[in-house]
């Protein structure tokens, strides 16, 4: 059975092995940032790869930093980001073509105010 599954595989056409969906990954995903702060600073790690394309772009969804292209099939790069609101960053082929998209969220911390009891309500 386990031996089906290997000639199975050879047998499969190397242009079909090659079509695999392209990868985007970004780390961290999130910011969390005061409750007074306006902006979220964060350093971002982007690692992208798909075999079908030879130039890949990463596009940010920010007015400063918008498109970056590279010659290859797999991309390692990193960004420090300001962020105010949710934003969305994305992998392109030359053409424009979205390939993979991810989200870039930001989270704001409040701490809740709970009200401390000192006596039981039964007390006198």
């Amino acid at each position: 059975m386990l031996i089906d599954y290997f000639v199975a595989l050879a047998l499969i056409p190397s242009t079909m092995q090659d079509n695999v969906a392209p990868v985007l990954d970004v780390t961290p995903h999130t910011c969390i940032q005061e409750n007074e702060a306006t902006r979220c600073k964060m350093e971002v790690h982007v690692s992208a790869s798909s075999s079908a394309h030879h130039t890949l772009c990463i596009v940010l969804d920010l007015p400063k930093v918008q498109r970056e292209c590279f010659v290859g099939n797999r991309v390692k790069t990193t960004y420090s980001l300001t962020l105010e609101t949710t934003t969305n960053i994305s992998l392109r082929s030359e053409s424009g073509e979205i390939l993979a998209q991810k989200k870039l969220t930001v989270g704001k911390l409040t701490s809740k105010n709970y009200r401390v009891r000192r006596r039981f309500g039964w007390g006198i």
